[in-house]
């Protein structure tokens, strides 16, 4: 993979990165795999240096970074709803 398609691969990441959920609110899990994914799929080609290689990468990465993102997710949530049980106002961390 050259240097071209590399930057293609981390410009488009970060493009999507803004993606957000029906209410607005950023979608970790959605924006984190894209661009675990990307991460992923350039490391794989580094590492492998062949196209399934790349695959491999590009679905671990995805999948990791899927799973940070949920993670942040669900921390968002509780802390919604921790600080509207006292009735302060939601920061978005």
């Amino acid at each position: 993979m050259n240097l071209k398609v590399c930057a293609l691969i981390a410009t488009a990441a970060l493009g999507l990165a803004a993606c957000t959920d029906a209410y607005g609110n950023p979608d970790n899990r959605a924006t984190s795999a894209i661009v675990g994914g990307a991460g992923g799929a350039m490391i794989g080609q580094a590492v492998g240096g062949d196209t399934k290689s790349t695959l491999i990468g590009t679905a671990g990465g995805a999948a990791l970074g899927a799973l940070a993102g949920q993670d942040q997710d669900a921390q968002h949530r509780r802390a919604i709803q921790q600080q509207r049980a006292v009735q302060q106002p939601v920061y978005r961390y």
